[in-house]
């Protein structure tokens, strides 16, 4: 099957969830991502446990030629993370965001930190940009699945703040509220071609530029800037 058309069938089912006018609604597909790539990562450990064959081929040094990919990867990790307004915006205290800021960033380093050095360990210089390349099996073929599910579950939340903020320079603030205004109607129309041009435009992006590692490290050379 073409990776075209499997990116065109899930931008069928991401469409399902895009019209969502309150973001708390996408709470369930988005608990369901977060168990995808638990179950995902999970996986991969495993995995890693299992097969050693990088045991003593490490490098301290390291490929310093690769060293742009890696601070633009990185900082992609931390960076631009649109789905924090759409946690920010449901909070009824939000005074205390800070505290959940620092103790989920905390969390997360230390989940790529173990994962990335347990990983290494297990494969060594051979260890891939993508870590399903050094996989085979059955194993391989449900961590791809689960790791699918899991992007394909988060697009929604990550979308949403990219329409409220474009529908809010275009149709103003509350204009989902105004249903008794003439032209509300109008609105909604315009809303939508917002939401589908949006949707369209990612999908594109997708199917044009398959390299996802390049793709990451080019978003990140832009936090870093």
């Amino acid at each position: 099957v073409s990776p075209a058309l499997i990116i065109m069938g899930c931008m069928v089912i991401i469409s399902l969830f895009m019209f969502q006018s309150d973001v708390s609604s996408l709470g369930v597909i988005s608990s369901a991502g977060n168990l995808a790539i638990v179950s995902s990562l999970a996986i991969i450990l495993y995995y890693a446990y299992l097969n050693t064959e990088g045991n003593h081929t490490y490098t301290w040094g390291g490929d310093m030629g690769g060293l742009a990919v890696f601070l633009g990867s990185t900082v992609f990790m931390f960076s631009g993370h649109a789905e924090v307004i759409a946690i920010v915006k449901p909070m009824k205290d939000r005074a205390q965001y800070p505290r959940v800021l620092i103790a989920s960033v905390s969390i997360l380093f230390m989940i790529y930190f173990i994962f990335g050095l347990y990983v290494y360990i297990s494969f060594g210089e051979t260890t891939e940009g993508l870590i399903f390349n050094n996989m085979d099996g059955r194993l391989v073929d449900i961590t791809k699945v689960f790791h699918s599910l899991a992007i394909l579950f988060s697009i929604p939340v990550k979308l949403w703040p990219a329409f409220e903020a474009i529908e809010l320079n275009t149709l103003g603030q509350h204009w989902e509220h105004q249903k008794d205004a003439a032209n509300y109607k109008t609105k909604v129309v315009i809303s939508t071609i917002i939401r589908v041009s949006v949707l369209l435009i990612t999908g594109y992006v997708a199917i044009a530029v398959p390299d996802f590692a390049f793709l990451v490290a080019f978003c990140g050379s832009f936090c870093i800037s």
